[in-house]
């Protein structure tokens, strides 16, 4: 995810961050959060289309294909991150996960060499 910030960051991460841990303030301890899964599918990909076209606009001003594609692949790393921090802190948390209840991402292909 380092790239994402020395060719410009077109997702606010903390922002996202946010706005998924909003969603879950307002429920009573011990009670299901993962109702918001329409909720954080929404927030997840209008994150998405904004960075789709903050990528696009500075396509268009520098001309990189190279580096707009790694652009898009710093934005899906920030928020697949998100999806992540929000599931483990609101969904599944565990102060200390087993084996059993830990999650790896891993990526392939274009985007795991961060050319989306």
């Amino acid at each position: 995810m380092q790239h994402v910030l020395k060719l410009g960051r077109i997702i606010d991460l903390e922002a996202l961050d946010a706005r998924l841990d909003q969603l879950v303030d307002k429920v009573p301890p011990g009670a299901s959060k993962d109702k918001f899964r329409p909720q954080v599918m929404e927030i997840l990909k209008q994150a998405l289309t904004t960075g789709r076209h903050e990528a696009e606009a500075m396509l268009r001003a520098d001309g990189s294909g190279l580096t707009c594609a790694m652009r898009l692949s710093g934005q899906m790393d920030g928020i697949i991150s998100a999806l992540y921090r929000y599931a483990t802190r609101h969904v599944y948390p565990s102060d200390n996960p087993s084996s059993g209840e830990r999650i790896a991402v891993v990526a392939v292909g274009g985007y795991g060499r961060g050319t989306l």
